[in-house]
């Protein structure tokens, strides 16, 4: 399914903060984990240079949220943010700042 949302915050490389848009006026706050990606952890270079990446993509930013009908074994909603166009986890594994992850690994 496919929501719009507003990107609160970016957590690390691979997880983000968002409201997200459920229609007419109403919304929720979810963790967002960006489905089929893994970025270094965030208390290494690597980790910050994805979560800064990550950052200057998205954050405070309106993007579009394609969302798997399932959670990640921390309960974060599994989604694809698209902003303007972009498949923001194409984009993050085309620039190396993550790696593919199979969809069972994050369950």
């Amino acid at each position: 399914m496919m929501y719009d949302a507003y990107v609160l915050r970016v957590i690390d490389g691979d997880t983000i903060e968002c409201a997200i848009s459920l229609g007419f006026g109403i919304s929720i706050t979810r963790h967002i984990r960006l489905y089929g990606i893994d970025a270094p952890e965030k208390n290494t270079p690597e980790g910050v240079g994805a979560k800064n990446k990550l950052t200057l993509l998205v954050d405070k930013e309106h993007v579009q949220l394609n969302c798997l009908a399932k959670t990640d074994k921390y309960g974060r909603v599994l989604a694809t943010p698209n902003h303007n166009g972009v498949n923001i986890c194409e984009l993050l594994l085309k620039e190396g700042f993550a790696k593919p992850m199979l969809y069972s690994e994050m369950l």
